[in-house]
């Protein structure tokens, strides 16, 4: 079985039933989504799998889940979905405060592989556009957003400027930060 292929099942089978939180849509549809353009954006088979999983081990079992992507596809496979985890703690409970996981996560972007940074920038990239194609220019776009809209987009730039800085040094990432950026600049035009 072509490893993407595999991945895809996978994330099939561990986001089975799996809703996005803030506009109620199938987890696996954003899995492909962030998939596809990590693969446009040039990713690598290997990045291209990391993001069909990259919220595995945050949603669907910690770290027995990351041991099965080694185990089933490949170490670096696993490895990327780390990288973009904020947490591995598979029990909500036993996870850090929501703005201390931001915290550090946004601290970890310097030293975190490219796969990781472009898997974590399309991400990104997929939340903001399916909040836009949800809440279009509404007071509604921003009741998702633990932090409110000041901090929210205050968020959204410091992790534009942490990739940008990587880009810098690492060309690949050039196209997908520029995609970042114009969805960063039509945030700071809502109201």
């Amino acid at each position: 079985m072509h490893i993407l292929t595999h991945a895809y099942d996978l994330a099939r089978e561990l986001h089975e039933g799996q809703l996005r939180k803030s506009v109620g849509t199938p987890l696996l549809a954003h899995l492909t989504r962030v998939a596809g353009s990590v693969q446009g954006w040039g990713g690598t088979d290997a990045e291209v799998a990391g993001a069909f999983l990259h919220d595995a081990a945050e949603d669907a079992g910690g770290e027995p889940t990351l041991e099965r992507i080694s185990r089933e596809l490949s170490s670096e496979i696993s490895e990327l979905v780390r990288e973009c985890s904020d947490s591995i703690s598979p029990i909500k409970s036993e996870k850090a405060p929501w703005h201390a996981r931001r915290d550090a996560y946004l601290a970890s972007i310097p030293t975190k592989s490219t796969g990781a940074c472009l898997i974590s920038i399309a991400d990104k990239v997929d939340n903001l556009t399916g909040h836009l194609i949800a809440y279009p220019w509404s007071d509604e776009f921003w009741e998702p957003f633990k932090g409110g809209k000041e901090a929210t987009i205050a968020h959204y730039i410091a992790l534009c400027q942490a990739f940008s800085l990587r880009a810098q040094h690492e060309p690949r990432l050039v196209p997908a930060i520029n995609h970042f950026k114009k969805l960063i600049a039509q945030l700071q035009t809502l109201s």
